[in-house]
């Protein structure tokens, strides 16, 4: 060979370093040189050989760029446009794979299409052009769900199939039937039809034959076809298929590997067959050792990546299962956690979202069947309507997401008895029924949904039409439902309830005889240990009531009580249930007499509680209580009472719905010393979980394990209750204790249902309680007064400087006078005057008094009525045990002879835009006169949020003046406005103040209670009461700025006495004095009118 010819032979053979020759070589060429076109694709393959050796983006970016230089410079029509576009195709295909950017995908389609329509029929490169259409194709409608991109993606894989079926190599044969199989299965979820499940487990079975033992996709392809059979068993409900769905995922497990790039997707698809499978089958040890792996490997990953995205999906949907076998809460957290933090990380728009929305939204109805909490009943049909949204109409998941959202849409039905949520109820559960194949085994459970909220539907509108097809329904399904289906019992309830109401609507005897056959089979047709045994016993009790009131056969009488007996005592049934079913007892007025209803009251009462359960905010018992009627149903409990001579039981009757909430904080806060002393470790581990479980009442923001938590205190407490001398301990309170809230006077209780109203007058504790019918009293009186006094308050309010409800800085004008003498002299002739007579009689002519009203009579100012001359010293307790709770700090706190501490807070102007208040300055001047060193003061811009937060903790003697408000919406919003904001009455109720004593609120509003919640006393007084001090006084509706330091100079002489030495209990005389002073004056009703005093 001769030297120029070797020479040339070198110098075109490229160096070691093949990037840099040819990123030199492209530096030298001119566009349009052929050879620029080479050299491009060139250096896209070695950036694409890069890739695949470090798995470095920027290389697989390169190669991109690469080939699009050269797709650009090559000419239209040329015969490489087609091969060029058709190697961009994986690259962008693989670059959505990691960024999951839809940019990447619709380039991918582009360039697909690019090189497929340039490529003649015949041509060897149009199959794999096709497949590689076919394959983005798939990906389009995964992330998009357009049919056409799936029907184009099985004609291109159809296509590359018959092109040249015999040249195909085996790994393209192996991705087109893969392909196929993954189409046929999307295109399964789309029509639902058989045929098109059996194509795709069809072409995942050739598929598995075509690949080696030990290849990397081979566990991706056995889950594929796991994942068909349950597909199919999902719509057919087949054991067959899910026993064929198991033994491919096992062998999928087996292969599995962590590491490998389809690990996430086969997690995920695992978890989908094992969800089905250990729900139907297998064993929970079995089911316990899979969890366990799943939580392993969690614990390996790091949060946010795709595989543990995939790895937290499913341990979620096997957890949940498991919760479903073992009832524990802490397997419903751990599910409920790790669906949600998949949920979280997941981005909008990923075929992957629908699925863990589905999975999340029936977890979060498993919460609220557990708790009752409604925000978890709002999180389940939230998310269920995500998902419902992004399946197709015939995908055979669709029938039971629908299921599901029916069941929640009743659930919530029960609690607001709304008629658009009993629609919808129908309209979710519709769907299921019609879209479901009759021999699917869960279709009868569709069904008993769908009837049942045609029931409810009925009782709302009473188109009979809906018992109608009530009872079509149930009938047909019955026809269907094989022997010892667990539904038939349901369906046997429902017939029997429809059949019921039926009977209420017509009154033929032959509906009600059918109703008792009917709810008969269903007793006869479930364990006893079912949760819905108790109801099905409660309207069987109903049927019989009812049949013995037609009959007045004795043994329909004894039928009936012997049914409401043990359903109203059930072990199984939710509060909600017990409350429920209470109130249907207690509606037989007909049937039984007032001592027999009484069980249904004490039954409802004792559920109260857990009722309003203490894992839920503060916010939420309250609209609980507004939505199950409570302080009506508590007011016809007293008057049942009153009515068979138990007066005793009508004072706990009372007692237990006053406050409820109020008394539960109470409950957080009391270490009970005895409990302490003898028994210290139970009582540590009692206040360590109280304690959190109160910051957790105040806040919406709750922790993952407040479930937990509520658990673990109910434990402790029934573990406190089994020692000896604790039998009773948190149990509604005897009225042997109760009565001890009279020791140092009479306490008065009201109680009012309709126009019947009562007082109950505890005189003291060794003498029997007195019930006085207050005749005088009708429902139209008592709402004319309330509506007068809530005009009054308007008034004023209209009349003072204050920009909005607050401390009135000067009053003029005010035309209330007589309005306000009217009410108070009803108040006396009606209430007021009746009671003290019964008092008079009994040798009790001056003193203390309380009044503990509930319902209607909570607006009154009932301290106001009396007459000047009338020497009895007026105060108001929000319940009994809280005047009991109160005396007994107040006896365990020494008197000193001077204060620990006294803090004042004053703000004269705000930042904001409420009117000053000239004579808080010296009223301030005054009080912390009084009190010297021991006093420390803030005022205006030293009152701040944080410092007024940190003095309250602080003192044991508090006084605050300044504006104040009332929120009627939501009465934990009712505030103390400070220089720089809004201190309210959760954050009040939030604080540690073990060194209460007394607080003076010298602030208008700091006494009204919310129109709602009558019976709860959630104004400010009320949570400083609740937060820890034995006595406060408040103010029902503005004051007069003018008034607020000569009440406080007399209250203040009151409390320290001639020796100095400051007693809470002397603020009662020392308010009763400021008033009475005020009264012999002149001074108008509405001025010292809105005085009160609570506690000791």
């Amino acid at each position: 060979m001769s030297t120029s010819t070797q020479s040339e032979s070198v110098e075109l053979k490229p160096p070691d370093d093949h990037l840099q020759y040819y990123m030199n070589r492209i530096h030298k060429l001119s566009p349009g040189d052929p050879e620029l076109v080479t050299c491009l694709s060139t250096l896209s393959s070695i950036s694409q050989e890069s890739f695949v050796r470090a798995r470095y983006l920027g290389d697989l970016r390169a190669a991109i760029k690469y080939l699009l230089a050269a797709v650009s410079g090559t000419p239209q029509g040329h015969s490489d446009l087609g091969r060029l576009n058709g190697r961009l195709v994986p690259l962008y295909h693989i670059m959505f794979e990691v960024s999951e950017d839809l940019y990447y995908l619709n380039a991918a389609y582009e360039h697909a299409f690019a090189s497929v329509v340039v490529t003649a029929i015949g041509d060897p490169e149009l199959g794999p052009r096709q497949k590689e259409m076919a394959v983005v194709c798939v990906s389009m409608y995964e992330w998009m769900g357009a049919e056409k991109d799936l029907n184009l993606a099985i004609h291109c894989f159809l296509a590359s199939l018959d092109s040249t079926p015999d040249r195909l190599p085996p790994l393209s044969l192996h991705r087109i039937y893969n392909g196929l199989g993954t189409s046929y299965h999307f295109k399964y979820g789309r029509t639902g039809e058989l045929e098109d499940i059996d194509v795709a487990i069809n072409y995942f079975s050739k598929v598995i034959a075509l690949t080696p033992i030990g290849h990397t996709k081979l566990s991706r392809l056995l889950v594929d076809l796991g994942l068909c059979y349950n597909s199919r068993y999902c719509r057919f409900g087949k054991i067959e298929d899910l026993k064929f769905a198991n033994r491919f995922s096992l062998a999928s497990w087996v292969t599995f590997k962590l590491a490998s790039s389809d690990s996430a997707v086969v997690c995920q698809r695992l978890g989908f067959i094992w969800k089905n499978w250990y729900t139907r089958g297998d064993t929970l040890e079995n089911l316990a050792v899979v969890c366990n792996t799943f939580k392993t490997q969690l614990l390996k990953m790091p949060k946010g990546h795709p595989k543990t995205l995939a790895l937290q999906t499913t341990a979620g949907m096997l957890y949940l299962v498991k919760y479903r076998k073992t009832g524990n809460v802490e397997d419903l957290d751990i599910a409920s956690r790790s669906l949600l933090e998949a949920v979280a990380g997941t981005p909008g728009g990923h075929p992957d979202l629908k699925y863990r929305h589905e999975n999340l939204g029936i977890c979060y109805g498993e919460k609220y069947s557990k708790f009752g909490d409604t925000e978890d009943l709002d999180a389940a049909i939230r998310f269920l309507l995500k998902a419902a949204k992004k399946y197709p109409k015939a995908h055979y998941s669709s029938p039971t997401i629908r299921w599901n959202l029916g069941q929640c849409y009743m659930q919530r039905y029960h609690l607001d008895f709304e008629l658009k949520d009993v629609e919808a109820a129908i309209k979710h559960s519709l769907i299921a029924v019609t879209k479901t194949p009759r021999e699917y085994p869960d279709l009868a459970y569709m069904i008993l949904t769908l009837g049942l909220a045609y029931i409810e539907r009925y009782k709302i509108l009473g188109y009979l039409e809906d018992l109608d097809d009530t009872t079509e329904l149930f009938l047909d399904a019955l026809g269907l439902a094989p022997d010892g289906h667990p539904a038939t019992a349901a369906m046997c309830a429902g017939l029997g309830t429809a059949f019921l109401d039926r009977y209420k609507t017509i009154g033929l005897m032959e509906d009600l005889v059918a109703a008792i056959e009917f709810h008969h089979d269903a007793i006869n047709g479930v364990l006893p240990t079912s949760p819905t045994l108790p109801l099905w016993q409660c309207t069987l009790a109903q049927s019989y009531s009812l049949s013995y009131l037609e009959t007045k056969q004795v043994d329909e009488w004894k039928a009936s009580y012997e049914y409401f007996k043990p359903a109203l005592h059930s072990q199984t049934a939710p509060p909600q249930m017990i409350w429920r079913m209470a109130r249907i007892y207690t509606s037989q007025t007909q049937t039984f007499t007032s001592k027999q209803l009484l069980m249904g009251y004490h039954v409802a009462l004792n559920s109260l509680p857990t009722l309003l359960w203490l894992g839920s905010t503060i916010r939420k018992r309250h609209n609980m209580l507004i939505q199950y009627s409570v302080p009506k149903f508590i007011s016809e409990g007293v008057w049942t009472a009153l009515q068979a001579s138990k007066i005793e039981i009508g004072v706990e009757f009372m007692e237990q719905g006053l406050s409820t909430t109020y008394k539960q904080s109470l409950q957080l806060r009391d270490e009970n010393s005895l409990l302490q002393a003898r028994l210290p470790v139970l009582s540590h581990k009692l206040h360590d979980i109280s304690m959190q479980l109160q910051l957790l009442s105040h806040t919406l923001d709750k922790s993952e394990n407040y479930h937990i938590l509520t658990q673990e205190r109910q434990l402790v407490v029934s573990e406190i209750r089994q020692q000896p001398g604790f039998g009773e301990f948190l149990l509604a309170p005897k009225y042997s204790k109760l009565c001890q809230a009279a020791e140092f006077g009479p306490v008065i209780l009201l109680n009012h249902i309709g126009s019947i109203a009562d007082a109950i007058i505890i005189l003291s504790p060794s003498t029997p309680p007195v019930h006085l019918a207050l005749s005088k009293v009708t429902l139209l009186g008592l709402n004319e007064c309330i509506e007068k006094l809530k005009n009054v308050a308007k008034d004023i309010s209209k009349h003072s400087q204050a920009v909005r409800f607050g401390r009135a800085h000067r009053f003029g004008g005010v035309s209330s006078g007589q309005t306000l003498d009217s009410v108070s002299s009803w108040i006396w002739d009606n209430i007021v005057e009746p009671i003290f007579n019964v008092i008079y009689k009994n040798g009790i002519k001056d003193g203390r008094l309380w009044w503990c009203p509930s319902g209607s009579f909570t607006y009154l100012p009932l301290h106001a009525a009396a007459p000047l001359e009338s020497s009895f010293i007026q105060s108001y307790t929000p319940t009994l045990e809280t005047l009991i709770h109160a005396n007994q700090l107040y006896s365990s706190k020494p008197t000193h002879k001077v204060p620990d501490n006294l803090g004042a807070i004053g703000v004269v102007k705000t930042s904001g835009s409420w009117a000053e208040l000239p004579s808080v300055e010296e009223e301030l001047d005054f009080v912390t006169g009084i009190f010297g060193e021991q006093a420390e003061q803030l005022k205006d811009s030293d009152a701040t949020i944080e410092s007024v937060t940190r003095v309250i903790e602080a003192s044991p003697w508090l006084h605050l003046a300044c504006h104040g408000q009332q929120d009627p919406a939501d009465p934990l919003k009712s505030s103390l406005i400070l220089y720089d904001g809004v201190l309210e009455l959760g954050q009040i109720m939030h604080l540690n103040l073990s060194k209460a004593k007394f607080v003076y609120l010298s602030a208008c509003e700091t006494a009204m209670g919310d129109p709602e919640l009558t019976n709860e006393a959630m104004h400010l007084a009320g949570g400083f009461l609740a937060a820890g001090f034995q006595g406060a006084i408040g103010t029902l509706w503005s004051m007069a700025d003018a008034h607020g330091p000569r009440v406080a100079e007399v209250v203040y002489d009151s409390i320290l006495g001639k020796d100095n030495i400051p007693d809470v209990k002397m603020a009662a005389l020392g308010l009763h004095l400021a008033v009475q002073k005020l009264r012999m004056e002149g001074a108008p009703l509405y001025q010292w009118m809105p005085f009160i005093h609570l506690g000791v």
